[in-house]
């Protein structure tokens, strides 16, 4: 039989983390801990999320009995909380978490029974007689994350609606809407962001900046299925505009197909890609970004020596 093949897993997958001042408790069961880790990746910039109890069971794997005894738990030590949504209309929706700041995160316990796996007295099993293909100190791996987060980080101007410009009316007329969502961006990155930016501006160009509240208005009423993003607001909105188009041809005994638009809006809104939510794809990307950093890294050490 052959021997199986190895793996480097070094910033390999997306996934969930829970942090070593929670896995060190022992006043939480192993499901609790995982439950706080999965909860801690639904939460955005603003800090908060809100998975329904069903989404966590099917996704961890407990039954959503468990996982609302779970929630309970994490919720009477202090290290979540909850507060209940609502719609416009009044009915209740899924459940808001907020991540409370924990005396456990500043004073974990002390384990030197068993170190840490990447200490000095127990080397891990990729140790320097097989280095892993992309070996790097210590250093070089701080150095290396820090630069990942840079590249993805978004600062104050990136997510300011202050300038009253037509897509900034848009993004606030539809926060509006959903006030205990967030901010509309908050869970972009940079590149997200402008691509979310420039699409708001060339929809407004297509049908006027005197429509945005109306169209927002419009996308909604009670009726109507809600938007979450801005992406669904304005396929919702393209949607509503085409159907006007199409009214107003027919009503002048025009081919309805037959728009000045090279390409319906709404399809054009449904081939954009908006945030990855194909993780292959998205882990793909990220170690494309990786190795590139890591070559540029070891083509400026070169220079320096």
């Amino acid at each position: 039989m052959s021997k199986p093949e190895t793996i480097n897993p070094f910033m390999l997958w997306q996934g969930s983390f829970i942090p070593n001042w929670i896995m060190q408790r022992p006043e939480l069961p192993a499901s609790a801990k995982i439950i706080y880790g999965r909860l801690c990746q639904f939460a955005g910039r603003d800090g908060v999320a809100y998975p329904s109890t069903q989404t966590l069971a099917d996704e961890t794997g407990i039954s959503r009995r468990q996982v609302v005894t779970l929630l309970n738990k994490l919720e009477k030590l202090g290290l979540i909380r909850r507060c209940k949504r609502a719609t416009g209309d009044g009915s209740q929706t899924s459940t808001l978490y907020e991540f409370l700041k924990h005396e456990w995160a500043s004073t974990p316990r002390e384990n030197t029974s068993h170190p840490p796996v990447n200490s000095t007295s127990h080397p891990p099993v990729n140790s320097t007689s097989h280095p892993p293909v992309n070996s790097t100190s210590h250093e070089e791996v701080q150095v290396l994350r820090e630069s990942v987060l840079s590249s993805f980080s978004l600062g104050e101007r990136d997510l300011s609606l202050d300038d009253d410009t037509p897509t900034n009316r848009f993004i606030k007329a539809f926060q509006h809407k959903r006030p205990t969502a967030g901010h509309p961006l908050a869970k972009l990155n940079a590149t997200e962001i402008q691509e979310t930016r420039l699409r708001i501006k060339e929809f407004i160009d297509w049908v006027g900046e005197n429509r945005i509240d109306e169209l927002v208005d419009a996308i909604f009423l009670p009726k109507r299925p809600k938007p979450t993003t801005i992406k669904q607001a304005l396929l919702f909105a393209s949607k509503i505009v085409e159907k006007e188009e199409k009214a107003q041809a027919k009503k002048e005994n025009q081919n309805a197909t037959d728009t000045n638009k090279p390409k319906l809006w709404s399809q054009r809104i449904q081939q954009w890609e908006g945030r990855e939510a194909d993780e292959a794809r998205a882990s793909e990307r990220n170690a494309e970004r990786i190795n590139a950093l890591l070559e540029r890294n070891r083509a400026r050490s070169q220079n320096v020596a």
